[in-house]
């Protein structure tokens, strides 16, 4: 259980990466802003249910802000939005791409890649490559086994890479 000074630096640590997961995922920045703020507070509340050696406290963060992602979603489909800090310069950066033109194409070339997804394979994609959130969690979170994420991971991957071959577009 957390005290509420431990909380508070929680909430301090914590808040900026929660908001820009939801924040990929809603079209609105307020309803990304009530989104992380009903994250909190339900943590705040379910924090004697927290249990570190299950996963991180970022981990169960992610885990909820996913449960309160699908509610939003219950009655409409979810967008990923790409925008710089989703792919950060250092990921895409390379000789060849050196212009903010090339890393713009870039985000739309991938952004256009995750849309053939759906939404699991979407949710496993951005989490394990982008947020760096391990399988367990990733697993947990959505009630499979690690040896399932990485298959949809792997499968997924596939797939994107079909769709960009299609389109001519080598990575």
């Amino acid at each position: 259980m957390f005290s509420r000074s431990e909380f508070e630096t929680v909430y301090r640590e914590n808040y900026r990466p929660i908001y820009l997961y939801i924040r990929k995922h809603v079209n609105s920045q307020e309803d990304a802003e009530d989104l992380t703020a009903t994250a909190f507070t339900l943590a705040w509340k379910s924090r004697d249910s927290y249990d570190e050696t299950r996963c991180p406290i970022r981990a169960w963060l992610y885990i909820i802000a996913g449960n309160l992602l699908k509610n939003y979603y219950r009655d409409s489909k979810p967008r990923v939005s790409i925008d710089d800090e989703q792919f950060p310069e250092e990921m895409l950066a390379s000789s060849q791409m050196e212009s903010a033109q090339a890393l713009t194409e870039m985000r739309q070339i991938l952004a256009d890649a995750l849309h053939v997804l759906d939404d699991r394979e979407k949710t496993v994609i951005i989490n394990k490559y982008f947020r760096d959130v391990k399988n367990s969690a990733i697993a947990s979170f959505l009630g499979i086994s690690e040896g399932n994420v990485r298959v949809i991971a792997s499968r997924a991957l596939d797939k994107m890479q079909r769709y960009l071959s299609g389109k001519g577009i080598t990575l």
